[in-house]
């Protein structure tokens, strides 16, 4: 079980609510609010597990078009902290970037 503070950055209607996720066995159990820790509603595609975003990592790299612009990783975990990824580099507006940081195991 862990927390961590998520944001994805978009053009796009999942863009720019970031959140403090609870994970438990893969799934996110709460999303909360990153001032107030209220909960949030998860909705589907919104966010990503630590999981989650080797899976965009490792599908982004499968895609022959796509750029990174940026990507980092936490220096104790080893896990994503920074994605930025150009889908179409021809194309405007398909930019997204992840965070994933202030990870705690629980």
């Amino acid at each position: 079980r862990y927390e961590f503070l998520f944001d994805k950055t978009c053009f796009c209607a999942s863009d720019g609510i970031p959140a403090i996720l609870v994970v438990e066995g893969n799934t996110i159990t709460e999303a909360l609010d990153p001032t107030t820790r209220e909960p949030l509603v998860v909705v589907p595609g919104r966010y990503e597990t630590i999981d989650g975003l080797f899976t965009v990592l490792n599908e982004a790299l499968d895609d022959s078009e796509a750029e990174f612009e940026l990507i980092r990783y936490d220096d104790d975990f080893g896990f994503p902290t920074r994605l930025s990824i150009d889908y179409i580099p021809s194309a405007a507006d398909d930019e997204v970037g992840y965070s994933a940081t202030n990870f705690t195991v629980l």
